[in-house]
């Protein structure tokens, strides 16, 4: 930093004010901002500004011979005037860049504040502060102001699905019952045709880990082939989820949504890397370390910006609302699979491993929520998350065991054997989520939560994952007695999606 003097002559002070002829100020900021500050060209009134708020001077009591920052001043765009010093400590430039403790000057930046920033404003006025000098706090609050509007649309946008979804609701039983009663299609496929129907379902979970939104809703329609239904059933499976995955859309729009910040965020991390990287080839002899890992230190202090959270919490949300509304599909195939009865062994395999295809997928797009969930350290989404992932394991487990016995039944070998090796696979799956679970909320507490974050797993989260469990073991005990079996009523199921979705 530099200091621009200029001498006023006692001939032209009007020239001198219009050339800026005195100007103190701080090298980078443009001079015909700045006002003259020499003694001549200022009034009475305005030698009584103060300017320095640490110390309380005013503008007449700057000594204009100090190199001193405390003595430097910088006009704002709203005309107020102020000393860098007391400008520094108000836009907190110590949380952006290191300061040699004796000099006063910064040394090099630093990683910037993980807490949301607002942009500075003037003291006086409240008007925004542009300068050069507190461009990087300036941005970073900018960025914040940005992500918190975008944060709130996404919000919004939520709210209306969960009405949506809540409508759609009251209407799935009617949706199952008419799924129950079309017409069987008997059609006979050729040798290893089911084969790969049950394949390409597959290839397509393989392909959905890897990207970073819900599964897509050509996947649910079966669009490209990839569920192999006959002429009718694909005809009807579409009339049929058509208004679910109407809503469906809408979920994805805002899970998959990336605001420009998020898009500035990542290119400039990018190129920042790249150039770091790119300096310690050139130069390793400083390297302590990795590479990779000091390259991305740098920049980290450099980049003026952490990781964004904010949208990510409504992603989430809306991944999770995407696993509800998968469900409720998931549901009408089952209930399409229950009334084909035991006559069509190719139609029932068909409408099963579509069922399953649905609650595989909801499992593993509730892994990335809770992976996304993970990084942004968002304890509450995380336990959800896993109760969500818990009941989808248990559902997709039920679904197998059914039909499993619906095949032995056919096939006349439902033996007291064969009776067992279900009830077996069922106690199996049952003690493994609730060790899961058990793990999953000991690693909870573990993070030493409050009395209110443990109040509100037990009535989110346990509660409503024991009524899970319970009818998990109903199911068990119907396997192995043959008792009847009557699951989790509508209003039960509601009541358990109300504890886990947006808004609890």
């Amino acid at each position: 930093m530099g200091t621009l003097v200029h001498q006023v002559s006692d001939i032209d002070v009007s020239g001198a004010i219009n050339v800026l002829t005195a100007v103190l100020s701080v090298c980078g900021e443009p001079c015909d901002l700045q006002k003259c500050i020499a003694p001549k060209c200022l009034s009475k009134d305005k030698k009584r500004d103060v300017v320095d708020l640490i110390m309380r001077r005013t503008l007449g009591e700057l000594d204009l011979s100090s190199d001193d920052i405390s003595e430097r001043i910088i006009t704002l765009p709203c005309g107020h005037l102020f000393t860098v010093e007391t400008l520094d400590g108000h836009c907190h430039m110590s949380d952006f860049y290191e300061t040699d403790p004796i000099t006063g000057e910064f040394i090099s930046m630093i990683a910037p504040p993980t807490d949301f920033q607002v942009p500075p404003v003037c003291p006086t006025c409240r008007g925004s502060i542009t300068s050069p000098r507190y461009g990087r706090v300036t941005k970073r609050g900018n960025l914040d102001l940005l992500e918190t509007n975008i944060a709130g649309n996404m919000s919004k946008d939520l709210q209306e699905i969960v009405a949506k979804i809540e409508e759609l609701s009251s209407t799935l039983d009617d949706v199952r019952g008419s799924a129950k009663e079309l017409p069987s299609a008997s059609k006979n496929f050729s040798e290893g045709e089911l084969d790969r129907i049950v394949q390409n379902r597959a290839q397509e979970l393989k392909t959905q880990s890897g990207q970073t939104g819900p599964l897509p809703s050509k996947s649910i329609l079966g669009l490209g082939g990839v569920h192999g239904l006959p002429k009718d059933d694909s005809t009807a499976w579409k009339r049929l989820v058509k208004p679910f995955v109407g809503v469906y859309d809408l979920v994805l729009s805002v899970a998959t949504s990336h605001g420009p910040h998020i898009k500035a965020y990542h290119a400039a991390l990018s190129t920042l890397y790249r150039l770091e990287l790119s300096a310690l080839q050139v130069d390793p002899s400083h390297i302590l370390g990795e590479p990779e890992v000091v390259a991305m230190a740098e920049v980290n202090k450099k980049i003026g910006q952490p990781p964004h959270k904010a949208d990510t919490k409504y992603q989430v949300e809306a991944f999770l609302l995407s696993l509800d509304i998968r469900l409720q599909i998931a549901e009408i195939a089952e209930s399409r699979y229950e009334g084909l009865g035991l006559e069509s062994a190719d139609s029932r395999r068909l409408w099963h491993s579509l069922a399953d295809f649905l609650y595989a997928s909801c499992d593993v797009d509730a892994e990335n929520a809770q992976e996304m969930a993970e990084r942004s350290a968002a304890s509450r989404q995380v336990a959800r998350c896993t109760t969500k992932r818990l009941r989808i394991s248990l559902e997709r487990i039920r679904l197998g065991v059914q039909y499993k016995r619906d095949n032995f039944v056919l096939a006349s070998e439902f033996s007291p054997n064969n009776r067992l090796l279900l009830v077996h696979e069922l106690k199996v799956a049952l003690r493994l989520a609730e060790q899961s679970y058990i793990q999953a909320r000991n690693c909870l507490r573990d993070r030493v939560l409050t009395l209110t974050e443990q109040q509100w797993f037990k009535t989110e989260c346990q509660r409503p994952t024991a009524r899970v469990l319970r009818d998990f073991e109903k199911f068990t005990e119907h396997i192995r007695s043959g008792s009847v079996y009557e699951p989790l009523s509508r209003a039960e199921k509601a009541s358990i999606v109300a504890a886990l979705d947006f808004g609890a």
